[in-house]
Order: structure tokens, then C-alpha cells, then sequence
């Protein structure tokens, strides 16, 4: 927890706040070893009250062992550590709220898509109100059309096909005999 970093990272100079996100309830079940003590926190911020020790305390602890004794509950677990420039305690605030919100609008989109399921189902399921009658036969969905042929486009045109030029013309024009 907060007092457990602050005793880690007190030893690389005066701290001011200490804030740890907490890890999700799924998340840190499906994390947890059985019978091992959890981390129940997902990322932190510490704010070190001189610059100069905070800049020096990442560049030394990130990557390292968060303890090095053997029988420290935190000797398997790797500091992740940055210096984060220009940045304020208030902006930490900020994200924190952003966060919150975004959560909140996911979770009431996720609730109406579940009740608009639900009523499409129980829609679905429920029987029609007048059994008896038989469907009537509906258009189709489709939006295309067949290409009619020659045949139904001269019958729409009420006039005879024109008639095949006379094998004399024809002869006439290719020179072919008999």
C-alpha cells in the first residue's frame, strides 16, 4: 500500500503525496496466484519534493528489484519508474476524472445495448397476437429486377418483330451464290 512505497522510496529522498491506482476486482483474481499475497495496486504516482532526488531516484530504481532481501514479500517484483516532466499533481487529478467518466459512459452503453437485446429477444419470442390467420405473402427484400427479353419487350411495343431482309438483298450485299 501507500505507507509500504513511501517506506520503499523514502530512502531516495523527501516525498510529498503518494497516490496508487487500485487494480479491478477481475483483474487482480485473474493475476493472483492461489495463496500468494496480491498486489491489489495497478500504477502509482509519487511526487518527490526536490527535483533533482526524484530525476536521480528513477534513473537508479527503474528496472531494479523493489527489494533486495530474500525474504521480502517484494523481492520478485521490478520497479517501473519515469520521471515524468512538467508534470502536476492536478493533472493526476484531471486523468483520474476523465477516466472515471469514460468508465461510467462505457458501462451505461454496454447497459443499453444489453436491455435492447433483451427486448429483441422477448419481441422474438413472443407469440403473434392472431395465430389463426395465415401470413400474408410479402414483397421481396431484394432490389434488383430481371433484364426482360426480346419477346416481352416487343410485346410491350404492340408491333410485329421486324422481318428478316430477303435472301436476294442479302446476296446482293455479300455476293454469295445459290
Amino acid at each position: 500500500g501507500p505507507r509500504q512505497a513511501r517506506a520503499l522510496l523514502g530512502a531516495h529522498g523527501e516525498l510529498g503525496r503518494v497516490f496508487l491506482q487500485p487494480r479491478g476486482g477481475g483483474v487482480r483474481r485473474r493475476r493472483q496466484r492461489p495463496g500468494a499475497p496480491g498486489g491489489s495496486f495497478a500504477e502509482g504516482w509519487v511526487e518527490f519534493r526536490d527535483k533533482r532526488a526524484a530525476k536521480r531516484a528513477a534513473a537508479l530504481l527503474h528496472g531494479a528489484a523493489m527489494s533486495p532481501r530474500p525474504r521480502s514479500r517484494f523481492r520478485h517484483h521490478c520497479w517501473s519508474i519515469k520521471y515524468l516532466p512538467g508534470f502536476r499533481w492536478p493533472h493526476l487529478s484531471e486523468r483520474l476524472s476523465y477516466e472515471r467518466q469514460v468508465r461510467a459512459q462505457r458501462l451505461r452503453v454496454e447497459v443499453a445495448q444489453a436491455k435492447r437485446e433483451g427486448g429483441f429477444y422477448t419481441r422474438r419470442r413472443a407469440p403473434p397476437a392472431d395465430t389463426a390467420a395465415p401470413p400474408a405473402p410479402t414483397a421481396p427484400s431484394w432490389g434488383f429486377t430481371q433484364t426482360p427479353t426480346e419477346e416481352e419487350i416487343w410485346g410491350r411495343k404492340k408491333r410485329p418483330p421486324p422481318a428478316r431482309p430477303p435472301r436476294s438483298l442479302l446476296q446482293k450485299v455479300f455476293g454469295g451464290g445459290g
